[in-house]
């Protein structure tokens, strides 16, 4: 039986949906479509930060750190 982690691919969809759902399932698409047409053991992450959490009250503003801003940028 072949393993299934032999030669996998993690295709990542981190912030790069630009907190847009619609665009984000178009990603998902595009990747199902070539995984499939050029038969590639592969697997989409998806990420999920709780932004209420993650950043410090005290600096959820801050526009100074690009990080922050691209968090707030494109939550979902």
């Amino acid at each position: 039986m072949k393993n299934l982690f032999d030669n996998l691919f993690v295709l990542d969809l981190a912030n790069n949906h630009f907190g847009d759902i619609v665009f984000g399932k178009k990603i998902i698409n595009e990747f199902s479509k070539l995984i499939i047409k050029k038969k590639i053991n592969a697997g989409i992450k998806l990420q999920l930060r709780h932004l209420d959490t993650l950043i410090h009250k005290d600096h959820k503003k801050d526009k100074n750190n690009k990080y922050i801003k691209r968090f707030n940028e494109t939550k979902i």
